[in-house]
């Protein structure tokens, strides 16, 4: 039985610094990784205590804010349940000359009604054809002048 032994034996003392280095090796990779990993734990736990610290200086800023606003709503209630006196406020125009004026929601004046209609020259078929007021103004040639067509010479050039 010894004899059979010693070829397995002799071959695990010829292999053991062999398996020796590999495990130094792995444990070498190993004790890095176990390092990147407590080195990213500590960075994570400083990263949660600055969020703590923003966290808890949100909630200090909005009690100031929602303390802010509520003192300012008090202010404009004290405010606003203060009536004033007629006297007090400054008018620059008098209540006669604005009966006298025309009014631009009047009858009298000049308000076109086919502004107020479906086929108002304001519309967007008429605006699709470059008109505004076809009476007035035509968009379209100026348009053109503009936008110089392919091929025509502009104008400033010349």
């Amino acid at each position: 039985m010894s004899s059979a032994l010693v070829p397995a034996i002799s071959g695990v003392i010829h292999d053991l610094p062999a398996f020796i280095e590999r495990t130094l090796r792995h444990e070498a990779a190993c004790q890095v990784l176990v390092a990147q990993c407590s080195d990213l734990s500590g960075y994570i736990e400083v990263a949660k205590a600055r969020i703590a610290q923003e966290k808890a200086a949100q909630r200090l800023l909005r009690a100031e804010i929602a303390s802010f606003l509520q003192r300012r709503g008090q202010i404009r209630r004290a405010n606003s349940s203060r009536t004033l006196d007629e006297s007090s406020m400054v008018s620059n125009v008098s209540v006669a000359e604005l009966d006298q004026e025309e009014s631009i929601f009047s009858p009298d004046a000049e308000l076109d009604s086919s502004m107020c209609t479906q086929e108002s020259p304001l519309s967007l078929k008429s605006k699709r054809k470059g008109r505004i007021f076809s009476d007035e103004l035509q968009v379209a040639p100026k348009r053109r002048r503009l936008t110089g067509a392919v091929g025509e010479p502009s104008r400033s050039a010349a």
